[in-house]
């Protein structure tokens, strides 16, 4: 699907140029590639707008916490328990999901995104193009 995609676009779409820079994204559950889609997103999306589409075509039942795990860095929106019992951000590690996609991500950058800490769905995410 990635191959057909990259050539499908190309010739069916050349005249999209620059106007705006966007990520094909590859998303999989991380246990069982049966289940993916691919996703394409602007490079100025926030990942808060990646969580927000993940919970609503895959994810959400109940309002979990949820986070991105990027590199050595985990991308979080902080929660009112979180901000009373452990400050703004716990770990030095953790970000806002405020950033935007274009400043964190590349083509070939491969990525975690944990919905729910009790009983998580892992997902894997990579950007084919």
């Amino acid at each position: 699907m990635t191959r057909h995609l990259s050539s499908c676009l190309a010739e069916h779409e050349p005249s999209r140029g620059n106007d705006a820079r966007l990520f094909r994204l590859r998303i999989e559950d991380a246990y069982s590639t049966i289940f993916w889609m691919d996703v394409e997103i602007k490079a100025t999306a926030t990942l808060e707008v990646l969580d927000d589409f993940l919970r609503q075509e895959w994810l959400e039942c109940c309002g979990h916490l949820s986070a991105f795990y990027i590199d050595e860095d985990t991308y979080i929106v902080p929660s009112a328990y979180r901000m009373e019992q452990f400050g703004l951000f716990a770990d030095p590690n953790e970000r806002t999901m405020k950033a935007k996609l274009g400043g964190i991500l590349s083509k070939g950058s491969r990525f975690q995104h944990v919905y729910d800490f009790g009983t998580s769905t892992d997902l894997k995410l990579r950007v084919a193009d």
